[in-house]
C-alpha cells in the first residue's frame, strides 16, 4: 500500500472523523471512496467513528499518511472519556457526556455541534474533538453559543454526507448552505464556566468542590445528579423539592424545561444549555449549604435521587448527611379520559420526530 499523494495533518483537537473527511477532500475523493478503499468490509460512516478504530483498523491508515498510530489515538473520543469514566467503554452503549449521533444507515439526528467563528476562521474549516463533549455548549474563545443545526434548513449537521466538490466541510451536506454565515448568540455565562471548569478538570484530573478537591469523575457524577434534581423537579407531588431548588438560587424554571424526555447526551444545544447553567448554579452552592436547605424543608434521601441513577463518590457522601426514612407516596389516579397536558404532548411529539429521523431509508449508502 501506497503513500496518498497529498498529505494532511490533523490539526489540534480535530475529532478522527473530521481528518478523515478533508483527508478524502484533499484526495479528490467522496468519504465514501476513501473509507470503502481504508476498509472494504466495513461502513464505518454508520458508526460513530469519533470514538475511535481498532489497531488493526488504524494500520492502513497510518501507511497511507504517514501520520503514526499515537497521533490517529489523539483524534478519538476514547482517549478524553477514559479520563473520567472509570468503567470499560463499551462499544455498543453510550457514553456518558459523549454527544449520540443517533445513526440509521448513513442519517443521524444529531451529535455534532461547531462554533461558526472558529470555522470561519480556519484555513481548512474542521471539527473540535471536544465539540462533542455534552458539557460543551459555548466557544470560549468567541463567547457564543454551539450551533448544533443547520439556520437554513434545520437539518442536523451529517459532514459525511458530503463530496469532494463541496471543498470544505463548513457547509450543511442536505441544502449546502454556508455554515460559517451565521452570526452565533451569547454564550450563557453559568455553562460557559462549568464548561471551563470542567475542561480544567479534565486536563489536571481534580477540581474543587465545597473547598475540597475531588476527581473528574466525581465532579461530573455530582453535576449529573443535581441536573437529574432539575429535569424530575416538576415530577414530585410535594412543593419541597422545587422550594428547595428556589432557595439555592434558582428561580428560572421554564428555561430548564426540556421538551423530551431523553437523555442528556440526546438533548440538543438549547436545551442542555439552561440546564447545566443551573447544575453551575447549584454546585457553586456547595454542599454545605444544599444539605442544609435540604434538612430545613424536610427532604429525605428517597425524594432526590432518582431509582434509576447509579450514584458514586462525594454526592453520595453528601446524601448520606439526609435522613434514610422513607416517604409514603400517593400514587396519581389513572385518569380514564380527557387530553394529555400539553408538556407530555411536546415530549412524545420530539420522541417521535427523532424516531422518524433515523428510520428514514438512506439511498446513498
Amino acid at each position: 500500500m501506497r503513500s496518498w499523494p497529498v498529505t494532511v495533518e490533523p490539526n489540534y483537537d480535530e475529532s478522527l472523523s473530521s481528518w478523515l473527511l478533508r483527508l478524502a477532500m484533499a484526495q479528490g475523493c467522496d468519504p465514501l471512496i476513501l473509507s470503502g478503499w481504508l476498509w472494504p468490509a466495513k461502513r464505518i460512516w454508520t458508526l460513530d467513528v469519533d470514538r475511535g478504530l481498532t489497531e488493526q483498523d488504524i494500520a492502513p491508515l497510518c501507511e497511507v499518511t504517514g501520520v503514526t498510530g499515537s497521533v490517529v489515538e489523539q483524534t478519538c473520543l476514547r482517549q478524553l472519556v477514559s479520563r473520567y469514566v472509570e468503567a470499560p467503554l463499551r462499544p455498543n452503549l453510550s457514553w456518558p457526556w459523549v454527544l449520540s449521533i443517533g445513526s440509521r444507515n448513513r442519517l443521524r439526528t444529531g451529535g455534532l455541534q461547531y462554533c461558526p467563528r472558529c470555522i470561519s476562521e480556519d484555513r481548512d474549516p474542521y471539527y473540535r474533538r471536544k465539540w462533542r463533549l455534552a458539557w460543551h455548549t459555548c466557544c470560549a474563545k468567541h463567547g457564543i453559543q454551539l450551533v448544533d443545526r443547520c439556520t437554513a434548513c434545520a437539518s442536523p449537521l451529517e459532514p459525511h454526507r458530503l463530496h469532494a466538490s463541496d471543498v470544505h466541510l463548513g457547509i450543511c451536506a442536505t441544502c449546502r448552505h454556508d455554515l460559517r454565515s451565521v452570526a452565533g448568540e451569547a454564550a450563557n455565562r453559568d455553562a460557559l464556566r462549568f464548561q471551563e471548569v470542567t475542561d480544567e478538570a479534565l486536563d489536571r484530573g481534580t477540581t474543587t468542590y465545597g473547598g475540597r478537591e475531588v476527581s473528574v469523575f466525581d465532579w461530573l457524577n455530582a453535576a449529573r445528579f443535581f441536573i437529574a434534581i432539575l429535569r424530575n423537579r416538576e415530577r414530585h407531588v410535594g412543593e419541597a423539592v422545587r422550594s428547595l431548588v428556589e432557595r439555592m438560587g434558582i428561580a428560572r424554571h421554564a428555561e430548564a424545561r426540556c421538551a423530551t424526555g431523553l437523555a442528556l447526551e440526546m438533548l440538543p444545544v438549547t436545551e442542555r444549555t439552561p440546564l447545566l447553567s443551573l447544575a453551575w448554579t447549584m454546585l457553586s452552592v456547595g454542599p454545605d449549604e444544599f444539605v442544609s436547605q435540604a434538612n430545613s424543608l424536610g427532604l429525605v434521601r428517597s425524594q432526590l435521587v432518582d431509582e434509576r441513577q447509579s450514584l458514586k463518590g462525594v454526592i453520595v457522601e453528601v446524601l448520606d448527611r439526609l435522613p434514610e426514612r422513607s416517604v409514603k407516596r400517593r400514587r396519581s389516579p389513572i385518569a380514564s379520559s380527557g387530553p394529555k397536558s400539553r408538556q407530555a404532548v411536546m415530549r412524545m411529539f420530539a420522541r417521535l420526530e427523532r424516531k422518524r429521523r433515523v428510520q428514514k431509508v438512506d439511498v446513498l449508502s
